[in-house]
Parts: structure tokens; C-alpha cells; sequence
């Protein structure tokens, strides 16, 4: 039989894991950025150089850190917690202390022993109690356990099943594009029964520094505009690496044959001077493929060599629009 234990076990390895270090990394960096764009992070130079690398670190390893597989065909087959058991090891031990007293010489000399035996009975009373709300405690866990479960049971059918509303149920539960809205960007997703769909929307003036640190011979800091280059460089990597990291968590999810990720983000025109949202890279993402690549060592940019891919991208010039792709277009 499965103990409440067990399943709240199980439930994890299904998905929903304790936050990792890498999101914590993740909204940290994020932070420290923040503040240093108010200015309130650089009292000291070292410690400011450390936290602008480390927030470039994070902006270009996205891709890196992706939540577990879920089975769900094991978890719609879990078994149902056992119900906790009143314990009364508190009242066992408090009592066993009262037989065991026996009065000291001096306990018959000064009559102490009758309050020693009236204080160990209050104590096995407020033992009892405490065990009765240990039980009650347990009791509330476990119904909290069996409400989780069933509803975990109720997305895992529908998943097997390929429904849609059971796909849009399980991203809204387990929550894993939490981690690339730590750095501004926003997700919307359309599923068919074998297909995802995402769209990924970026905010470069908000994600991306201008800047760069560093310190000096002299270890007083330097901060310096961003050649368009590093910059534009940089923001590749970073699209590719969330493009990366949001197929990942679909597909961890969601047993689907195929992902499309279409990464929006403003772009000016300059032969209008109109800016407005558009499409700047999009990808169509075979599992097959994806699995087989070495997230520790890939470059994000590169790495969308392996798929269908819609791209126009100049180290000096930065993205341009593209065509979106359509899943449906694709035979899987």
C-alpha cells in the first residue's frame, strides 16, 4: 500500500519539483540586474563585476536546467495513500515515566511525592493531547494528499487520452515556464492533440544590458556601452536559449510528436520607422532530435541548425521578421 509519504514522493518525480538551484540562480541574477540598472548595486566594484557576469552567465545557459519527464501513466496507476493511524507514543512515554516514579528520600520527607505523581499525569494528559493533534494534523495532510492525487490522476487521463484541456491543465498545474518569466519574457501556448505551439514574447531592452563590467588595473570599475555586436550576439543566444529551454518543458510534459516555437519581439523598421511585434525566430522542434544533444555544451544559437528553422539574423544588424512556421504544414 502507498503511504502518504510515498505519493507526495511519486507526485515530485512526476514534475512538480522542490525549486532548483538553477531558479534560484536564475532570480537572483535577475535581481542583481535590476538593481543595478537603478544604480543601487555598484557601492562595490568587484561584487558588481561578479554579479553582471553571473546574470550573463544565466542569460545564455536558459536552455540548461528543464524539469523531469512526467509518466503519466504511472501516476494515473498510483495507488491511494493509507489513511494515518492515531499514535499514542506521546501518551506511551509520559505514562511510562509515571510508573516508573518512585519517590527519592527526600520526596517522603518534604511530601513532594504526591505533586511529582499529579505534575507526570498533567504531562501524560498534554501528551495525549498533542498525539490527537499530530493525528488531526496527519489527517488534513492526507486529505490535501488524496484532492492532489486525484486531480493529478484526472490530468494524467486526460493526457493519455491526447486532450487538449488536460495538456493546458497540466502546464497551468506544474507551472514550468515560471523560471524564463524571472527574466521578462512572457509565453502563450496552443496545443492540438499531437502538436504544441508556443509563442514566445522577448523584451531585449529589459533582459539585455547596454553595458558591460569590469574592473581596472587599479580595481576601480569600469562600465562601457555594449558594442552592437556582443549585443546583438548576445541576444541570439538568449532567444535560442529559452527557445530551447520552452520545448524542453513542453515536451516534458506533453506527449506530443512535435513543438513550434515562435520567438516575438519588436523590430524596427527602418524603411517605415514603424516598430511593432513580430516574429523572429521560428522553430519547429523534432523530441528525437532535441534528445539527442549535450545542453552543457551546445551554443543555443548554433544548436537551431538541427531543426527547422526560420532565422535572419546579422552580427551588425540584429534579427530580422520572419515567416512563422505551421505545425500543421509539417507531416510527423
Amino acid at each position: 500500500m502507498a503511504t502518504l509519504n510515498s505519493f507526495i514522493r511519486s507526485a515530485a518525480a512526476a514534475g512538480r519539483r522542490a525549486e532548483r538551484s538553477h531558479q534560484q540562480r536564475t532570480r537572483e541574477a535577475a535581481r542583481q540586474y535590476k538593481l543595478q540598472l537603478k544604480g543601487e548595486a555598484i557601492s562595490n566594484a568587484y561584487d558588481a563585476v561578479e554579479k553582471y557576469e553571473e546574470y550573463i552567465s544565466v542569460l545564455k545557459s536558459v536552455h540548461k536546467d528543464a524539469s523531469d519527464t512526467v509518466d503519466w501513466a504511472a501516476l494515473l496507476n498510483e495507488a491511494v495513500p493509507d489513511e494515518p493511524v492515531l499514535s499514542n507514543r506521546n501518551e506511551k512515554n509520559a505514562n511510562a515515566k509515571l510508573l516508573a516514579f518512585k519517590p527519592s528520600f527526600f520526596d517522603k520527607i518534604f511530601g513532594t511525592s504526591r505533586k511529582k505523581i499529579e505534575m507526570l499525569t498533567r504531562q501524560m494528559e498534554l501528551a495525549k493531547e498533542v498525539d490527537l493533534t499530530d493525528y488531526n494534523t496527519q489527517l488534513r495532510k492526507h486529505k490535501e494528499a488524496i484532492e492532489e492525487q486525484q486531480a493529478l490522476k484526472r490530468i494524467a487521463a486526460g493526457i493519455l487520452e491526447n486532450n487538449i484541456h488536460s495538456y493546458k491543465d497540466a502546464i497551468e498545474y506544474f507551472k514550468p515556464f515560471s523560471e524564463i518569466g524571472e527574466l521578462g519574457s512572457k509565453l502563450d501556448l496552443d496545443v492540438t492533440a499531437h502538436n504544441a505551439t508556443l509563442h514566445l514574447h522577448v523584451n531585449s531592452a529589459s533582459i539585455i544590458p547596454g553595458y558591460t563590467l569590469s574592473l581596472t588595473s587599479t580595481g576601480k570599475l569600469s562600465q562601457k556601452n555594449i558594442s552592437a555586436t556582443k549585443y546583438n550576439e548576445l541576444y541570439q543566444d538568449y532567444v535560442c536559449s529559452c527557445i530551447l529551454r520552452v520545448a524542453r518543458e513542453t515536451l516534458a510534459y506533453l506527449p506530443v510528436n512535435l513543438v513550434v516555437v515562435n520567438a516575438m519581439a519588436e523590430i524596427h523598421n527602418t524603411a517605415t520607422g514603424i516598430t511593432k511585434e513580430e516574429t523572429i525566430v521560428s522553430v519547429a522542434i523534432d523530441p528525437a532530435i532535441l534528445n539527442t544533444l549535450n545542453f552543457d555544451l551546445i551554443d543555443p544559437s548554433d544548436s537551431m541548425k538541427n531543426f527547422i528553422c526560420n532565422m535572419k539574423f546579422g552580427k551588425t544588424t540584429g534579427f530580422a521578421g520572419v515567416q512563422k512556421i505551421e505545425a500543421g504544414n509539417l507531416i510527423k
